[in-house]
C-alpha cells in the first residue's frame, strides 16, 4: 500500500463518523451536510487514493448495518431492478435497462469497489438525479446511510464528468452538413448547425458573495449555457458561471467561443442564438422587432424562432429527465458543476441509445437567462453578420 493514514488522523475520522451516526436519526435532510461532514470531506482531499479506501471500506461497513427488524434494502439494486420490466424500469431510472447497461460497462472502470454494489451506487445516483426525493428516503431504499450516498452521488457524478469529451463533442467539419440539413428540415431555416442559449439551475445560494448568484429572476442559480443538435444532443456544454452573468458575458468567456475564434465555421454555417447574444458571421440573431419590421425580417424571425426553440426544448427535456435540477440543494460550486456535467452526459447518452424523445416529453423551459437586448454594431464581424442575416432574410 502506497501510504498509510497517521494514527492521529484516523481517529479523529472515526470519532467523526461516529458522530454523525449519533446524530442520524435526528438531524433533517437539509442540513445533513454539517460541519462534522464538511471536515470528514476535507479529511477525504487530504488523503491519496489507497487512503481514500480505507475510509471508504470504514465507512461503508458501518453504514451496511441495518435494524433487525426493518427490510434489508441493500439487495435492491441487485434483486429488484434487474426484475423490473421496461417500462417500470423507465418509469424510475429515465432510461431503458439498455441504455443503463451501457452506461453501467462505461463506468465499471472508475467506480468499481470490493466493499459496495457497483450497481448500487448508479442506481442510486441516477435515482437521486431523476427525483428531488430526500437523501434520507433514498438511502433506505439502497441500504445507504445519508452521508455515505451523498459521498456516492458524488463519485458516480464525477464519473460521468469525466467522460464528458467522449459523449458531449463539438461537430467535426465533415459532419456540418448532414447537420445542417436536419436543422433546415424542421422550419427551412438554412445554414445552422447548432442552437444556443443560457438556462438557470436555482441553487441555495453560497454565503461567500452571495450576490454574484442572484439570477436576474431574484433567486439564487448557477448558469447553465448549452448548444445543441436537431436531436436536442448537446454539442457543448459550460457550466459554473454565477446566475447573475450575462448570456454574451457566458459565451465570450467559455471554451466554445475560444474554439469558434480558433476555427471558424465555414461562411455558409452558423449558430442561432437570441438577441442577447452578439451578431456575428457564425452566430445569427433575430431582427429587433421596433414596429417598423420589413416582410423579409419578420419572416427571418419566424423561422430562426422555430428553429432555435430546440436549444429550450433541449433544456426542458434535461430538467423533466433529471428533477434534481429544479433546485440543486448543495453547498459547493465545483459539486454543483459535476452533478450537471453528470446530468449532460446521460442525456446525450439516452439520446444517443434511444433516438430522439417525442414532441410532448420536450416541454420548453421557463428559466432562460436573459431577456432580448439590443446590441450596437462594434466591429467587422458584426457589420459581415449584418449582411449575412440580410442575405438570408431575402432567401427565406
Amino acid at each position: 500500500m502506497a501510504s498509510k493514514l497517521d494514527k492521529q488522523k484516523l481517529t479523529a475520522l472515526l470519532c467523526l463518523i461516529q458522530e454523525r451516526e449519533a446524530s442520524d436519526s435526528d438531524s433533517d435532510d437539509d442540513d445533513f451536510q454539517s460541519e462534522s461532514e464538511s471536515e470528514y470531506r476535507m479529511m477525504l482531499e487530504m488523503t491519496d487514493v489507497d487512503d481514500e479506501a480505507i475510509l471508504l471500506g470504514a465507512l461503508c461497513n458501518k453504514d451496511r448495518r441495518t435494524d433487525e427488524g426493518d427490510v434489508n434494502q441493500t439487495n435492491y439494486a441487485t434483486m429488484v431492478v434487474p426484475n423490473m420490466d421496461d417500462h417500470s424500469f423507465k418509469c424510475q431510472f429515465r432510461m431503458l435497462p439498455s441504455t443503463y447497461k451501457k452506461v453501467l460497462d462505461m463506468l465499471r472502470p472508475l467506480l468499481q469497489t470490493k466493499h459496495v454494489v457497483l450497481e448500487s451506487q448508479l442506481l442510486s445516483a441516477i435515482w437521486l438525479l431523476a427525483t428531488p426525493d430526500s437523501y434520507r428516503s433514498v438511502g433506505q431504499q439502497f441500504g445507504f446511510k445519508k452521508g455515505s450516498l451523498h459521498f456516492y452521488f458524488l463519485r458516480v457524478c464525477k464519473a460521468l464528468a469525466s467522460k464528458f469529451p467522449e459523449v458531449i463533442k463539438w461537430p467535426e467539419s465533415c459532419e456540418l452538413a448532414k447537420l445542417s440539413s436536419d436543422f433546415e428540415c424542421m422550419a427551412g431555416f438554412p445554414g445552422v448547425v447548432g442552437c444556443i442559449d443560457g438556462t438557470y439551475i436555482p441553487i441555495r445560494g453560497p454565503t461567500d458573495n452571495r450576490d454574484a448568484y442572484i439570477c436576474r429572476k431574484g433567486y439564487p442559480a448557477i448558469h447553465l449555457q448549452g448548444c445543441c443538435d436537431a436531436s436536442m444532443k448537446f454539442t457543448d456544454v459550460s457550466v459554473g458561471n454565477p446566475g447573475s452573468i450575462h448570456d454574451a458575458r457566458a459565451f465570450s468567456t467559455s471554451e466554445l467561443q475560444t474554439k469558434l475564434n480558433n476555427s471558424p465555421l465555414p461562411s455558409q454555417y452558423h449558430l442561432l442564438g437570441d438577441s442577447a447574444y452578439r451578431l456575428t458571421q457564425y452566430m445569427m440573431v433575430p431582427f429587433r422587432d421596433n414596429g417598423h419590421l420589413t416582410d423579409d425580417e419578420k419572416k427571418f424571425n419566424k423561422f430562426h424562432s422555430s428553429t432555435r426553440v430546440t436549444i429550450e426544448r433541449c433544456f426542458g427535456l434535461l430538467k423533466g429527465k433529471f428533477r434534481r435540477l429544479k433546485y440543486l440543494d448543495m453547498l459547493l460550486i465545483p459539486d454543483m458543476s459535476y452533478v450537471l456535467l453528470a446530468a449532460c452526459v446521460l442525456h446525450n447518452i439516452i439520446i444517443d441509445n434511444e433516438g430522439q424523445p417525442p414532441m410532448d416529453d420536450c416541454v420548453e423551459d421557463d428559466d432562460l437567462t436573459t431577456p432580448d437586448t439590443e446590441r450596437s454594431l462594434r466591429d467587422s464581424s458584426e457589420m459581415t453578420g449584418t449582411r449575412k442575416r440580410i442575405e438570408i432574410s431575402r432567401k427565406l
